[in-house]
């Protein structure tokens, strides 16, 4: 009777030992399994950044050429305007040149002779 107790305590004991390996066995996958996902995970997360880097990447491009575009329309616009303004001044003096030299002719200076005020006045 007491080896048949020792007996199924040493078949229990083996039991208990493969219960324990099948646990260890399952244990290790697990842990093998979560490092897996990590990296996976890494990558993914290193993937998904470098495409939202290459996203803002082409939107800034795109922002920027657009800005440059319309700094583009902006300058030719100015310069447009410059050159209106300068045609204007040009305008300005010759008309500003005429009315002086109308003056001139209506009121004579008083330096000027007789016969000089005379011909201005015909004029």
């Amino acid at each position: 009777m007491l080896v048949k107790f020792l007996d199924f305590l040493e078949e229990e004991k083996n039991d208990l030992k493969a219960q324990l390996q099948d646990k260890d066995s399952t244990i290790c996958k697990l842990k093998d399994l979560i490092k897996s996902m990590r990296e996976k995970s890494k990558d993914e997360n290193v993937k998904y950044d470098y495409c939202e880097i290459e996203t803002k990447n082409v939107e800034l491009e795109n922002t920027a050429d657009s800005i440059k575009k319309t700094r583009v329309r902006s300058k030719e616009h100015s310069d447009s305007l410059i050159d209106k303004l300068n045609l204007k001044s040009v305008e300005n003096e010759d008309l500003k040149a005429q009315i002086q030299d109308k003056d001139r002719k209506t009121y004579p200076s008083e330096n000027a002779t007789d016969a000089e005020s005379q011909n201005a006045i015909t004029f």
